[in-house]
């Protein structure tokens, strides 16, 4: 595993790539949470862009919290807050019963992505400038900072 200094929050090189069946898009998990997704591959190395990214380009992962009642809040990570360490939930469908605490996992909207894989929690709930939409800062389930093992998951959506 590789990072560029400059770029840490962008891109990690992992040591496994086509030989090993990773394809792009395959999103790559630490430990018990999400940390990016395969945007490039090669034979033996895959580059993986990491949520934590700055660039504006960048594909997003859309998430979802099953609040207290049962409902279901949907969001796309938007960006990351290095100085608190969360990660930002954007275009939050609603604020209903968001709470402390709550489960984040990946949606399986608009994507490759498969649904349930575990995000973080949320760690607070903020209203922007204007008083309107809603930002859900996320406790990342997985450490950014150490990357040692990663798991890319090889699995497809089907029908749901």
């Amino acid at each position: 595993m590789m990072r560029s200094p400059s770029d840490w929050r962008n891109i990690v090189v992992i040591n496994k790539g086509q030989g090993a069946g990773v394809a792009k898009g395959m999103p790559v998990m630490a430990g018990s949470g999400l940390v990016g997704r395969v945007v490039e591959v090669e034979k033996t190395n895959a580059k993986v862009e990491m949520m934590t990214t700055d660039n504006k380009s960048a594909d997003r992962f859309a998430a979802q919290i099953t609040t207290s009642n049962g409902s279901i809040v949907n969001g796309v990570i938007s960006s990351y807050s290095a100085a608190k360490n969360e990660l930002v939930l954007g275009q939050v469908s609603t604020e209903d019963n968001i709470k402390k605490g709550q489960r984040v996992v990946t949606s399986g909207l608009g994507g490759s992505t498969p649904k349930g894989l575990f995000i973080g929690t949320v760690a607070s709930v903020a209203k922007d400038d204007f008083g309107l939409a809603n930002t859900v800062y996320v406790k990342p389930a997985a450490n950014f900072n150490d990357l040692s093992v990663v798991t890319v998951i090889n699995r497809t959506i089907k029908g749901e």
